[in-house]
């Protein structure tokens, strides 16, 4: 038999559970209708050669997982648009924005490594962990996720707060 405190106590935390993944909904229908107005902005600022707020917002997208943002931040690091040229940073942002649909955003990684030393090789790796262990997927689903909830079953048999 169950008792009357268990089914209370199940029937608050589905409710939880349910209330959690509507959050979660909202959260990301909200997040993404931003960040793709976000890129629009971004977008715009590059073309109009205001490099300095492209790249800000670039980098804003890139950090949350953004694979476009992520390409238009390594062109702009290989370029010195909006920062110092930095190669290291561009092939460690074209690597993580490489993805099967886009091909084509192997482009930097490839060009830098025919044009940088051998000897340089190493740097360009060392950046691209670096980068990856912070905003890779995992790492961005880690920061990201939010935390679950879990109980805390009272103990005290006294306790009937239901």
């Amino acid at each position: 038999m169950v008792s009357t405190n268990s089914m209370c106590e199940n029937d608050v935390i589905s409710h939880i559970q349910r209330i959690m993944k509507t959050a979660i909904l909202i959260i990301l229908f909200i997040a993404t209708s931003k960040a793709s107005a976000d890129f629009v902005d971004a977008t715009e600022a590059y073309h109009s050669k205001d490099f300095d707020s492209a790249f800000k917002q670039f980098h804003a997208l890139a950090k949350l997982g953004n694979k476009r943002a992520q390409f238009n931040l390594a062109v702009m690091y290989l370029n010195g648009e909006g920062t110092e040229q930095d190669l290291a940073k561009a092939y460690a942002w074209g690597q993580l924005s490489e993805h099967d649909e886009r091909p084509d955003f192997s482009v930097v990684t490839k060009r830098l490594l025919k044009e940088v030393s051998p000897e340089d090789h190493p740097k360009l790796e060392a950046m691209a962990l670096k980068v990856a262990a912070e905003y890779d997927e995992s790492a961005i689903h880690t920061k990201l996720s939010p935390i679950a909830y879990i109980p805390v079953k009272n103990k005290s048999k006294n306790n009937r707060s239901h």
